[in-house]
């Protein structure tokens, strides 16, 4: 027997729960392996920490690209937050046809951002800190570009794979 709040513990909260949704069917008995919720933790809740982190703490600028800055209450694609609370939550239900997209997604991230970081670091490399600062927030946008462009192409393909699933499509194309 797993004690939940152990689990939740030692991964937090979020990644236990998404486990949870997507590691079987509603109607099935749900199969629960803690090496799975670490699995979550790591490859979806990580890369999208780490590619916050990056903003956050890379870059000593005095400001942060709007796409990962302007979350309102208004649910709107046009900033981080949202477009992935959107593939979060379409990408809930059919997560097993959606992962392959979800990992490649995290990979382009993830190895993006490391040959950004090695790029712009080379820029930097010997300068002051006033010489750095416009480079390193040139820098912040174009790595926040790149996640807008990888993000709203993941967004498209999970709501493509999720909306072909639907018992009633808008179009009769839509599901064939």
């Amino acid at each position: 027997v797993t004690n939940p709040f152990e689990m939740i513990d030692k991964y937090g909260a979020d990644p236990v729960r998404f486990y949870m949704m997507t590691n079987s069917e509603p109607w099935d008995n749900l199969k629960f392996d803690p090496e799975g919720v670490d699995e979550v933790r790591r490859k979806f809740f990580g890369t999208l920490y780490n590619t916050y982190s990056f903003f956050a703490l890379y870059a000593n600028v005095d400001d942060i690209p709007a796409y990962l800055r302007d979350t309102t209450g208004d649910v709107d694609t046009s900033n981080f937050y949202w477009a992935n609370r959107l593939i979060g939550a379409l990408a809930d239900s059919r997560y097993k046809d959606t992962r392959a997209a979800i990992e490649q997604y995290q990979e382009t991230c993830t190895a993006a951002g490391h040959a950004f970081v090695a790029r712009v670091d080379a820029r930097v490399a010997g300068k002051t800190y006033a010489d750095s600062t416009p480079i390193l927030t040139r820098a912040n946008q174009e790595i926040a570009g790149l996640v807008q462009r990888e993000t709203t192409a993941l967004l498209g393909k999970v709501l493509y794979i999720s909306s072909m699933a639907m018992r009633n499509g808008f179009h009769m194309s839509d599901n064939g």
